[in-house]
């Protein structure tokens, strides 16, 4: 007679086999993870091999990610063009500098290092991203995930994966912030944590994605209270879904701490500042239709698959069809979920139409010039809906095929899968292998004023200043709006010189980074373009460093250009934009008035590059303040 206890042979067998099948199942998902990874980790040798200087919005991020462990710990996130001229909101939390920061200082603490902390950030979202799959369907899901995150990688490129700035850093969380949503709707309630993380990762780095957030955050909870009541037998439902909430509030209370307590402490708080800014634009946003248009360019599949993302420019629509007849294949794969009855799929396919939904109204709102970096996420949108799509066609010619050869269906569509991502991830590889940080040709400029200043200051040609003095360190930058300026005052930071900005940047830099011109030892004056000459005009300016990356031909283009490009304009309806050309010359780059020959001058003359000098003077130079 056989046993039939828990200690039988046959039971013991059994569990064996589960335990082997769970281990292959976790190595065969982790090796989709090292394959998909791998392109960021060749982008993190490639940049490896030059030395970077962060400019502009990524300099203010390595000064945020700095502060993290300090008497200042960040309590917002980068500040943003987001309201009037000295009354900007920034974005609503520090979520991802916290994020970062361990990494940060792992790697070095240099400017290499943020990078590399920012690729292991997308890293992590992959991986996430495949556990949930893997958690919904096994190893078959994961293999399509992976295909879908494959595409999507290679779409936004090394480049976007790489740079710390912050509308590139959620594109990736936002993929698992939706999948965590579908695991919670199919009754995963330990993922609402997970969507809390993730959610607020998003929401608090880049404002595009805070009604999404919580749009399909509000999804979540009526999910996770619907799956409650149909817990498994035995247990207490309502238990159940108080221990995963009261977890994911946690979760989301600890996230939202320090923006909420600069809401409580100041009058107004950011928070405040973006309802108000958002609430009365100082644009009329673009309205339902061209909503619907700008929906539909962002639902073109062939995108993801031909195109590689320019997140500068800005959104050229072009024909609605290939949206339409995404959105019309989607539907079809709708109706045939429905007919099929299968719970997670119609479940997933709940969760595309809420993001189709939500991302129509957000478009709709949307006002001022139409950025591609504003949309980032519709990419992952069309990237779910595509995988719910290719999974409901699938399964229906699944249900058609004979029970003896389900298995041979099972493993071509497997193959036919991981075909898709290995071609993804060689293109993204190739991409990676590559890949430059943003702007290389301004901070090879920053790479001879840096270390040329850092000299000088050491050498204290002002007297008293020397390397312990308080430098006010301002910039005279038409042509790149600041972008060089702060890249100085971040490198000189980082070389423990005591600096500060000027007040107009207190919203950027942060209050304990304001220095008045009266308690400054000396002022760092940083010029480009005419402002060059003007500087070495005035009196008490003492030239430290000097680079012009044109060469002579390159002047004589430049000088011709802006000649033809001065000339035109003053001929035109609006003559004193010629004037505005030397500056401010993007005001008159983004003016209606502008011709497409003005246009292309102008960008061209940004290639070429203007010179770039660093002064160094006593506080009285500046003037009366």
């Amino acid at each position: 007679m056989t046993e039939s206890g828990s200690g039988s042979p046959q039971v013991v067998s059994a569990r064996g086999r589960d335990q082997r099948h769970r281990r292959s199942d976790t190595l065969r998902v982790w090796l989709l993870w090292s394959v998909l990874a791998a392109p960021l980790a060749v982008a993190a040798v490639a940049l490896r091999q030059e030395h970077w200087y962060p400019l502009l919005d990524q300099a203010v991020t390595e000064m945020r990610i700095r502060d993290v462990w300090s008497g200042d710990p960040p309590l917002l996130g980068l500040y943003g063009r987001l309201g009037p001229p000295g009354r900007e909101a920034s974005h609503p939390g520090p979520l991802s500098f916290l994020a970062l920061w361990p990494l940060y200082q792992l790697f070095g603490a240099t400017a290499w290092a943020m990078q590399a902390a920012t690729a292991c950030l997308h890293a992590a979202a992959i991986a996430a991203a495949l556990w949930i799959a893997h958690r919904r369907g096994g190893t078959t899901l994961a293999i399509g995930f992976a295909a879908a995150l494959a595409v999507l990688a290679r779409y936004y490129g090394a480049f976007t994966l790489t740079d710390p700035w912050n509308p590139y850093m959620p594109v990736l969380w936002w993929f698992v912030f939706l999948l965590a949503i579908w695991s919670v709707w199919c009754g995963d309630l330990p993922m609402l944590p997970v969507a809390a993380l993730a959610g607020s990762l998003c929401a608090q780095t880049h404002v595009s994605y805070v009604g999404l957030i919580f749009g399909l955050g509000g999804l979540a909870m009526a999910a996770a209270a619907i799956a409650a009541t149909r817990g498994p037998p035995g247990r207490r439902r309502s238990s159940l879904l108080l221990r995963w909430s009261v977890l994911a509030v946690v979760v989301g209370g600890l996230a939202w701490a320090p923006p909420l307590l600069e809401e409580a402490t100041n009058r107004p708080g950011n928070l405040a500042r973006l309802q108000t800014y958002f609430s009365d634009p100082p644009d009329a946003p673009i309205g339902g239709d061209a909503g619907l248009d700008l929906l539909l360019h962002h639902l073109n599949p062939w995108t993801l698959a031909s195109d590689r993302l320019t997140p500068s420019n800005l959104v050229d629509p072009g024909s609605p069809l290939p949206g339409v007849s995404m959105l019309l294949t989607w539907t079809v794969a709708v109706g045939l979920a429905l007919r099929r009855r299968s719970e997670a799929l119609l479940r997933l396919h709940i969760v595309v139409a809420t993001a189709l939904v939500l991302a129509l109204v957000s478009m709709s709102r949307v006002f001022g010039p139409l950025w591609n970096y504003l949309f980032l996420w519709s990419r992952g949108v069309l990237a779910l809906m595509l995988v719910a799509t290719v999974w409901t066609f699938g399964a229906r010619v699944g249900d058609r095929v004979k029970a003896t050869t389900v298995s041979r269906w099972t493993t071509g569509a497997r193959v036919g899968l991981a075909g898709v991502g290995a071609l993804a991830t060689v293109a993204f590889v190739t991409d990676a292998a590559t890949v430059e940080s943003s702007r290389p040709d301004l901070s090879v400029i920053m790479g001879k004023l840096v270390p040329a200043t850092i000299e000088a200051l050491r050498e204290a040609p002002v007297p008293e200043s020397g390397g312990d003095g308080d430098y006010l360190v301002i910039w005279r930058d038409p042509t790149h709006l600041g972008t060089q300026g702060w890249a100085l005052l971040n490198e000189l930071e980082r070389h423990g010189f005591h600096v500060g900005a000027e007040e107009q940047y207190s919203a950027t830099v942060r209050r304990h980074r304001v220095m008045q011109p009266e308690d400054a030892t000396a002022v760092i004056v940083l010029g480009t373009g005419v402002e060059v000459d003007i500087l070495r005009n005035q009196a008490g300016m003492e030239e430290i460093a000097f680079a012009d990356p044109r060469s002579p031909a390159a002047r004589a283009e430049y000088e011709r250009l802006r000649s033809l490009s001065k000339s035109e304009l003053r001929a035109g309806p609006e003559p004193e934009l010629a004037d505005l050309l030397d500056t401010n010359p993007w005001a008159v780059r983004f003016h209606p008035a502008a011709s497409t020959g003005v246009i292309a001058a102008v960008e061209r003359m940004d290639e070429l590059g203007v010179p770039t000098a660093i002064f160094l003077a006593p506080p009285e130079a500046l003037g009366p303040s």
